[in-house]
Order: structure tokens, then C-alpha cells, then sequence
């Protein structure tokens, strides 16, 4: 489990978990982008992140968010699946 008390700016977060999900509490943003917060958990895959959220006290915090701090694949196969679901009459 990753909680830390200080805040960090977005630069020193992928600095120390590149490549990674983290959960922030109360986070600062600058035109919609994530510049910093205290790192609450990371994890390589989305899906162990907020599966630590559960077992965290967030309720503590003003407000939570999760960023990626890597560049975010481009997948086809996100698009495909959506327009799948698409239906056209």
C-alpha cells in the first residue's frame, strides 16, 4: 500500500511510478490536466487500483481522482467494441 501525507506535483509523481495508475487525493488541476495531489496507491493495471480504493479511508479526503502516467495507448480495440454496441435502425 502506497500512502504518502505530502503532496506532489504531477512531474515528481511519474518521476518516482512511470507507466502507471495512481490514486490522488485532493488534486489540483490546471485546465482539466492533473498538476499534482497526495498519492493514495499505484498499480501497473487499472483494475488493482480501485480494487485498493476500496480498502482505503478516502472519506477523509476533499476529493479523489486517478491519473495514468504514461502516454495512454490508442487502442483499436476500444473503438471497435463501441461501435459494435452501436446499433443503427
Amino acid at each position: 500500500m502506497t500512502v504518502t501525507t505530502s503532496f506532489k506535483t504531477i512531474a515528481e509523481i511519474n518521476q518516482v511510478h512511470p507507466d502507471s495508475w495512481v490514486l490522488l487525493a485532493n488534486p489540483t488541476f490546471e485546465k482539466e490536466q492533473v498538476q499534482g495531489g497526495i498519492v493514495l496507491h499505484h498499480a501497473k493495471d487499472k483494475r488493482d487500483l480501485i480494487e485498493a480504493r476500496q480498502s482505503l479511508d478516502v472519506e477523509q479526503y476533499d476529493t479523489i481522482t486517478c491519473t495514468y502516467t504514461g502516454i495512454y495507448p490508442k487502442e483499436k480495440k476500444l473503438w471497435t467494441g463501441i461501435h459494435r454496441r452501436i446499433k443503427v435502425e
